[in-house]
């Protein structure tokens, strides 16, 4: 793959040389209702210029999309470790006053139908 890459930098700059040295001759693009006159330079030119915006646009969707997914994992975890660190009260402790609190839930992760049971888990 290295040496592919290396081959096709090398083409490249052998392109834009040629193009540069001859890049004199009138050149007609034409284009729905606009007709642009131009030399091969300009227009050898102009596509250089809308690649490298591409490129750097296609940088940048791939920047964020990244930070957006380590915020997503960051958020995750800290929900995760928000859940199992809250107390949850217990009942039957057999102190005076009623319900206490146990210093952190169960591993599990809660279920989606949990807030629909009537009775008291173990």
């Amino acid at each position: 793959m290295l040496i592919l890459g290396i081959a096709l930098l090398v083409v490249a700059g052998l392109v834009t040389v040629a193009v540069i040295q001859s890049g004199d001759d009138p050149v007609r693009v034409d284009a729905a209702f606009v007709s642009v006159h131009t030399n091969g330079l300009a227009l050898f030119l102009a596509g250089a210029i809308s690649l490298a915006l591409v490129a750097v646009g296609l940088l940048l969707v791939r920047v964020g999309v990244r930070k957006a997914r380590r915020r997503r994992r960051e958020m995750n975890e800290l929900r995760r470790r928000a859940f199992e660190a809250t107390p949850t009260p217990t009942t039957g402790s057999g102190r005076p006053g009623g319900d206490s609190t146990s210093p952190g839930r169960s591993a599990r992760p809660p279920d989606a139908d949990d807030h629909f049971d009537t009775t008291p888990r173990d």
